[in-house]
């Protein structure tokens, strides 16, 4: 009985190890957290967690999730168009709050 035991644990042990999520911590350029997880979120892996402040994304999940949601976030995380932003009413010169508002990053 104790030697079944201890395979049972020994193997849940394995799971929980081949299942371990990682932390990745992503710095984004052109667009802010608040803009992208509505993208990613349904992209997370169960089990999974995406949060993020400003120009800051973290994501717990799996090496391969994770890998995944860095293809995504880089293309997405690009400057906006400059018609975006003459659309916006900006025009040559970018105010600040329509910079930050559409996530611009870039040299003023």
């Amino acid at each position: 009985m104790k030697h079944r035991l201890a395979i049972l644990l020994l193997a849940l042990g394995l799971l929980g190890l081949a299942r371990a999520d990682e932390v990745e911590v992503i710095e984004l350029k052109y667009r802010t957290a608040e803009q992208m997880i509505p993208t990613l979120s349904p992209l997370v892996e169960p089990g999974g967690g995406l949060s993020g402040r400003q120009n800051m994304l973290v994501i717990r999940s799996s090496r391969a999730n994770i890998a995944q949601l860095k293809q995504v976030v880089a293309t997405l995380d690009t400057m906006p168009a400059p018609d975006d932003l003459r659309a916006a009413g900006c025009g040559r010169q970018l105010c600040a709050t329509r910079r930050r508002r559409l996530g611009y990053r870039g040299e003023r």
